[in-house]
């Protein structure tokens, strides 16, 4: 190994002499210089280190004289002193007394004095900012500023004694399962009373139930019943019987059997002879499946439920005017309220005019609909209802266009072909008696009557006949129904 000496290299240096026979003399150069820069950059090091200490080094003495009082009175009065952010839980400290502090001490030592056999630990959230927490002190460890204090040091084998929790009573909480009264300006209604004949939340039942509410009906401007079915699946008017009370399918059964009023067949033979009307009806419920096992003779499609307004406690008056194509104004009007003065008299009148042409020439219609309807509160339990109709109706019988061959006739399709000026004529008249008395909150009994009469004059050119038709019919018809509703358990059966 060749030995260099650097007092030669030194030498020849200052001789201004290059020694080219010693290459390598620039690589101790370069190993001095990088040991200098490790020193300083160690050096550095312990530097940073001393400016990341925890801030418990950096604190400075401060003067306490804080005596022995409940605990939280302590910790506001520390931070009072120190300036310090003291988060505490309410329940962490309460009954809890501490020893207090007092002379020069650093803020960290100053808290954890007044913390001593407290059974309250903390721990540092900021550089001022501490959270107390339930704990106790570490075997070996004492507090500072009190290694003097050897009658109040707790032994170092064991941690400073924690309170025992105490048990805490908290006052009974009943929660109670309540439900918003349903709104009149609802599109969808939570319980339907067709498909068990007694009101039942509709996801309880275990059928095919769906209600047109009152709503529903006025956003759409709906004036027959027809339309306002258009909103329920698998229903519709399958035909209308020359403008008449028609037939409606469901689920594919079609039958004039399957349409109720409040409970009571309301069939396109005895009841209804003409296009139904909803200036009367809260709703429509339709149950899809077999109704017979509870409304007698029906056809398995399902059926349809039209609920009427009931009397009304507190005033109501309101008046519409419907203007539409085809030379339409329908003027209606729904007024309501309390008879007397302890409002056990109540009342409910709708009626309506219509005035209306077709988009078939010649065709025009005039309607008058009148439903009045009173309550009466007989006891705290009774109730007595009478709900009245009448109605009365001239309109052509306009039953389409002829077909030729395998379809219609090629024939515009606002030809009326019939003779515009034989007009059928239909009245109507409905009386239903109700009464219903509870016998407590869980057994009801419900008893209802019902008279109907129709009487039609009906006068038509018929496009099938050459023969003028000409028929005058009367009809008429009783209902009788009673029935007990009970209630148990929280279905409100």
């Amino acid at each position: 190994m060749e030995q260099v000496d650097l007092r030669d290299d030194e030498a020849a240096l200052r001789n201004g002499v290059h020694n080219r026979c010693r290459p390598h003399t620039w690589l101790w150069g370069l190993r001095w210089g990088l040991l200098l820069l490790a020193t300083i950059f160690m050096g550095d090091g312990d530097l940073f280190a001393q400016e990341n200490l925890p801030p418990r080094t950096q604190q400075a003495a401060v003067e306490f004289q804080i005596p022995s009082q409940p605990l939280g009175s302590a910790l506001n009065a520390f931070a009072e002193v120190t300036g310090w952010q003291v988060s505490v839980p309410t329940e962490l400290i309460a009954g809890r007394t501490s020893p207090g502090v007092s002379g020069s001490r650093r803020p960290e030592e100053a808290l954890q004095t007044l913390l001593a056999g407290t059974g309250v630990t903390y721990r540092l959230t900021d550089t001022n900012a501490v959270m107390l927490v339930p704990g106790a002190a570490l075997p070996g460890a004492s507090l500072p500023g009190m290694e003097g204090q050897g009658s109040s040091q707790e032994p170092v084998d064991r941690p400073i004694d924690v309170a025992e929790p105490k048990p805490v009573k908290v006052p009974e909480i009943v929660v109670k399962e309540t439900r918003k009264q349903e709104s009149a300006q609802a599109y969808t209604a939570n319980e339907a009373s067709t498909a068990m004949r007694i009101p039942v939340p509709i996801h309880d039942i275990p059928r095919s139930v769906e209600v047109i509410t009152r709503q529903v009906m006025e956003d759409q401007k709906v004036i027959r019943m027809n339309d306002a079915l258009r909103n329920v699946s698998g229903v519709f008017l399958s035909q209308s019987q020359g403008g008449r009370g028609g037939e409606f399918t469901i689920r594919g059964f079609t039958s004039t059997l399957n349409v109720f009023k409040n409970g009571f067949r309301d069939d396109s033979t005895f009841s209804s002879r003409s296009s139904r009307d909803v200036v009367n009806l809260e709703s429509i419920e339709v149950v899809k499946g077999p109704p017979s096992y509870l409304y007698g003779r029906s056809d398995p499609g399902g059926l349809i439920n039209q609920i009427t307004k009931a009397p009304l406690r507190n005033p109501y008056y309101a008046a519409e005017m419907l203007f539409g194509s085809y030379n339409l104004y329908r003027p209606t009007i729904d007024v309501g309220g309390p008879l007397n003065e302890s409002k056990s008299l109540t009342y409910r009148f709708n009626g309506l005019y219509e005035s209306a042409e077709s988009f078939r020439e010649g065709v025009k219609t005039d309607r008058v609909f009148l439903a009045p309807t009173i309550g009466w509160e007989i006891g705290p339990r009774t109730t007595f209802r009478f709900e009245g109709e009448y109605f009365y109706e001239q309109t052509p019988i306009d039953r389409g266009i002829v077909s030729l061959g395998s379809g219609p006739a090629p024939i515009p399709i606002g030809r009326f072909i019939g003779d515009p000026t034989r007009r059928s004529t239909t009245q109507g008249g409905k009386a239903t008696l109700v009464l219903l008395h509870d016998f407590n909150a869980q057994l009801r009994w419900r008893s209802a009557f019902r008279a109907a009469v129709t009487r039609e004059k009906y006068s038509s050119l018929e496009a099938d006949s050459s023969i003028p038709l000409r028929a005058s019919r009367h009809w008429g018809a009783m209902n009788c129904r009673r029935s007990i509703r009970a209630t148990t358990g929280k279905m409100n059966y």
